[in-house]
């Protein structure tokens, strides 16, 4: 059986649904498409995996592009014959869409978050829930990150005429790649890790760790992440430089390999404006990290249910400064319970297989 993966990158493929991929490559033939990185190459040497390189504009509108891209993929899905599509993030989901409604293929669409089309551009999302109403049909199965996504669709009547849909936790955490670490509570050691973009809270969090480092002499900030340059809600890099040149925080860029980062730290900060599912918060709790994140989807649920976090109000500086010096002056103890805590519930919600599980049974 053919099976068509379309994402924006092969990045976003590799890094969130590799183990989806190589398990379902042992029985069927699957062919990826993203826009060309280095992250290809960790694909085209697997057996029954191949790869067609696209250049979709991901962070802004282009029809003339966004239409070349599409027919691009019509033609390349009508010479091969797909039995089944799966896409991942906002624009390719919405080519999946349509091709599905063209040529009736089944498509399995992941709604791993609505981002900064739903945050910031409330017309234009308005005109994608209408274009979705038109687009989805009996053939889509759609896979939420977490229920706030889902209620907006069903308030939207878009989930009476698909197969199917359901909530998964995110893509999941590969337990054999992540495990429990006993940390160091000693020392106050906070780490921050996403894109370098005003829509995860890293403005806020860089504006007051100059007054808690004032305060708080020893305890030490890490930030990590990839500044997107191409992308209109970057960061002020110049501000990111000086901090980590006067030595108020530590700046490791990107980084592909994060388990050590998550063994030294002590706290994980995220006061994002909203995820799908944070990757990030599921891979720091595993390894057994307390974390501070926002009163926000995808992100509030993981601390509320867990016993391992503490919220923060939506870009609110003084509740965000507030929680992070509550935590410095928690007991040891309680902070071991909080890992303990964020532990358990990681390996009680967070198994890849099962998700894995899903889309294969979903496929068939």
């Amino acid at each position: 059986m053919k099976i068509l993966f379309i994402s924006n990158s092969f990045w976003n493929l590799y890094n969130f649904r590799k183990n989806l991929i190589f398990t379902i490559s042992k029985r069927n033939e699957v062919f990826l498409i993203g826009n060309k990185d280095k992250y290809k190459t960790k694909f085209t040497k697997k057996k029954n995996i191949n790869i067609f390189v696209t250049s979709l504009y991901k962070n802004n509108l282009s029809f003339l592009n966004d239409l070349k891209y599409l027919i691009l993929i019509l033609k390349y899905i009508k010479k091969n014959k797909f039995r089944n599509i799966v896409s991942f993030t906002i624009k390719p989901n919405l080519m999946s869409l349509i091709i599905s409604r063209i040529l009736s293929i089944p498509t399995i669409v992941t709604v791993s978050g609505l981002g900064t089309l739903y945050l910031r551009y409330k017309f234009l999302f308005k005109c994608y829930l209408l274009v979705l109403k038109f687009l989805i049909n009996r053939n889509v199965i759609i896979f939420f990150h977490n229920k706030e996504d889902k209620l907006i669709f069903k308030k939207n009547n878009l989930l009476k005429k698909i197969a199917h849909s359901k909530i998964v936790f995110g893509s999941g955490i590969d337990f054999e790649k992540f495990k429990y670490s006993k940390k160091n509570f000693k020392k106050n050691n906070f780490v921050f890790i996403g894109r370098l973009i005003k829509d995860k809270g890293i403005d806020e969090l860089l504006d007051i760790i100059p007054d808690i480092k004032k305060k708080y002499p020893n305890v030490k900030f890490k930030i990590i992440g990839q500044i997107d340059k191409n992308n209109p809600r970057t960061i002020n890099q110049k501000r990111l430089f000086s901090l980590a040149k006067k030595g108020l925080i530590e700046y490791d860029g990107f980084k592909s390999d994060l388990r050590n980062d998550y063994k030294k730290a002590t706290c994980l900060i995220l006061p994002s404006y909203r995820e799908g599912l944070s990757k990030t918060l599921m891979e720091g709790m595993t390894t057994g990290l307390p974390i501070i994140t926002t009163n926000v989807p995808g992100c509030a649920d993981l601390a509320k249910k867990s016993g391992a976090g503490l919220i923060v109000q939506l870009k609110n500086r003084t509740s965000l400064k507030k929680q992070i010096q509550n935590f410095i002056h928690f007991s040891i103890s309680k902070k071991k319970v909080m890992s303990i805590n964020a532990h358990k519930y990681a390996k009680k919600n967070f198994d890849e297989k099962r998700i894995i599980k899903k889309y294969i049974n979903a496929l068939k």
